[in-house]
């Protein structure tokens, strides 16, 4: 079963901040092309990582490749992916999107303020 929707946004911007690519499976709205999956990565390579939280507290805040940033845009700018509106999904979720929101402010903070 999946995840509630809030779970699953999350859990796919925090596959994106730390690199793990998803599995692409059928598109069930239209099944010749492919959609990207992070439910079933972010389950094997995230969520059962013993080390999770410390990849986490040790993530490079100071180097994150702009790739990344760009990548996981779509998500802070996603109304829906507010850590209030996914705390009605789950407590962990939340502090996971408070975390994915922090890392993208401190980056553009950083780049702003770096010596040119």
């Amino acid at each position: 079963a999946k995840p509630p929707p809030g779970v699953v946004l999350t859990m796919e911007a925090v596959c994106i901040m730390l690199s793990v690519e998803p599995n692409m499976v059928k598109n069930p709205n239209a099944p010749p092309y492919k959609i990207a999956d992070y439910w079933g990565p972010a389950k094997k390579k995230v969520l059962s990582d013993m080390g999770f939280l410390n990849r986490l507290k040790n993530y490079p805040i100071d180097a994150v490749d702009p790739n990344i940033i760009a990548k996981v845009m779509p998500y802070i700018n996603n109304p829906d992916f507010d850590d209030n509106t996914i705390r009605r999904a789950s407590k962990a979720a939340a502090g996971m999107c408070k975390w994915v929101h922090a890392v993208v402010t401190y980056d553009k903070v950083a780049r702003v303020v770096a010596p040119k």
